[in-house]
């Protein structure tokens, strides 16, 4: 991985940290002045009109920072999309992608993701040999990428989702990608905690509830 790469990594490794400890500090400070609204037997300290003002006040000025936090993180979810391009052009024996192959290489990673995931084997296999045969870089750069996920669910107990032709095709994309790219995995789901944690922290506030942020987390944990 090249040392600008990885510079970019340890950057957004360092905002996410930030963005995390942000929404902590900012959960426990809400706790603690939403406490204060209360007396220490529970009941509201203000009357009634006056507790709510103060109440609504403080669950919008939480809600707005979890939200401000959410966007920065989707920022940086963006730029680790790009971290990823780069990292699976680095990590095999093929050229450098150029600007114009890194920007084709984004616009095709959902299709060949989707190709990988949801495509029978034989299927995916012509596609993935019509790749390599055809000198597709960008193509076979990406198949390199999202076929250890499709191995990972062959091996979990759907062994059609597999075949002795996948597996030769699997060690001619693969060279070093997988450990190389194990570190943009590990911030992508740093990034995906992140977000989690950001929007618990709105559900919080606003009071919509553990069901809802748990349904977010099944969602969100699938980008």
């Amino acid at each position: 991985m090249s040392s600008s790469t990885k510079t970019d990594i340890n950057q957004t490794r360092g905002e996410i940290e930030r963005m995390v400890a942000a929404i902590q500090s900012a959960a426990a400070r809400y706790e603690r002045e939403r406490e204060k609204l209360f007396t220490s037997s529970g009941r509201p300290l203000y009357s009634n009109d006056e507790h709510t003002k103060r109440l609504v006040a403080l669950q919008e000025e939480a809600k707005k920072e979890a939200l401000n936090t959410a966007e920065r993180i989707r920022a940086a979810q963006e730029k680790i999309k790009m971290l990823e391009t780069h990292a699976v052009a680095e990590a095999t024996s093929l050229t450098q992608l150029s600007t114009a192959e890194l920007e084709r290489a984004a616009a095709l990673r959902s299709f060949v993701e989707a190709d990988v995931s949801t495509l029978d084997t034989r299927n995916l296999v012509a596609n993935v040999q019509a790749a390599v045969a055809g000198g597709d870089k960008v193509a076979a750069l990406l198949y390199a990428r999202f076929l250890p996920a499709r191995f990972e669910e062959a091996a979990a107990g759907r062994r059609d989702r597999w075949s002795s032709e996948l597996d030769d095709l699997q060690r001619q994309l693969a060279g070093p990608t997988a450990e190389q790219l194990a570190e943009v995995e590990s911030l992508r789901q740093a990034s995906i905690d992140a977000q989690i944690a950001a929007t618990k922290f709105r559900q919080q506030a606003d009071g919509s509830g553990v069901k809802a942020a748990d349904a977010f987390t099944q969602a969100i944990r699938a980008w």
